[in-house]
């Protein structure tokens, strides 16, 4: 099995089916779906049920309700892929890109980072003008000193092995932040760094979506605890220069906090 898809839902009948569709309009073949039904309490699970029918690449885990970090957890101890792509169950992905990635290119990356667009409530979507070209980088310490990296979760293409050997995993308990930790903890054990101004997803932005609702002071908290886990991190890097990105990170996140505090 080439690539494992992780998709963690919970309530998501609204736009499940749409995303489902767009995994199975994939060119690419060679892929796991692997769907977490995390306590849903509304046709959730039905949907699931009527694709699964449809098409034996995908496989369905239902768990009681117990959050994203969880879900996803769940995910990557059932994934049997060379590779890893977290996809959240309201947003579409390319048919082309896996193509591309694995067809088209060699494979031999540890990470593969890709473009994405934005678009609300109907697919207002426009053409990929992209080149398709990579990218490669070779060291983790040529990838830091001369691009940028994306700490959004699912604009990544993960090698497996870096995942589990590596004993990375989704911290639980927080409402947002866990997808930065985890991927700041992917690119640190990894070597190879591959990237393309490919589009590959597009990000459905609704009233519902976590990014949309109002925060609270537990929000704020959350910070603290991200916070904490960055400075283990800190404490790992062998080289001055990744020790920056995590300082980096760091400061950021600080000050959100501060700004978080402040609104209650």
């Amino acid at each position: 099995m080439k690539i494992s898809i992780i998709l963690p839902v919970y309530n998501g009948e609204q736009y499940l089916s749409q995303t489902l569709d767009s995994v199975l309009r994939q060119h690419f073949g060679d892929f796991e779906l692997i769907i977490v039904n995390d306590g849903s309490k509304d046709a959730t699970e039905t949907i699931i049920d009527s694709y699964c029918v449809k098409d034996q690449r995908l496989k369905k885990i239902s768990i009681e309700n117990s959050g994203v970090s969880i879900a996803r957890n769940v995910g990557i101890e059932a994934s049997s892929g060379e590779f890893l792509w977290f996809v959240d169950a309201d947003d579409l992905i390319d048919p082309d890109l896996l193509s591309r990635v694995f067809q088209e290119q060699d494979s031999e990356f540890d990470v593969l980072q890709f473009e994405y667009q934005k678009f609300v409530e109907t697919r207002d979507i426009v053409g990929d003008n992209s080149t398709g070209a990579i990218i490669k980088y070779y060291d983790l310490q040529e990838f830091f000193s001369r691009d940028t990296y994306s700490r959004s979760l699912w604009r990544n293409i993960i090698r497996t092995i870096v995942v589990k050997n590596n004993g990375i995993r989704f911290r639980d308990g927080l409402r947002f932040g866990e997808d930065l930790l985890f991927t700041i903890s992917v690119l640190l054990s990894s070597r190879k760094i591959y990237k393309t101004d490919s589009l590959g997803y597009f990000y459905r932005q609704h009233q519902d979506s976590v990014m949309a609702q109002t925060r609270n002071f537990q929000d704020a908290l959350d910070h603290l605890v991200i916070v904490e886990e960055l400075l283990k991190l800190y404490y790992k890097c062998d080289s001055s220069l990744t020790r920056d990105v995590v300082i980096k990170e760091i400061k950021s996140i600080s000050t959100t906090y501060i700004a978080f505090s402040a609104f209650p």
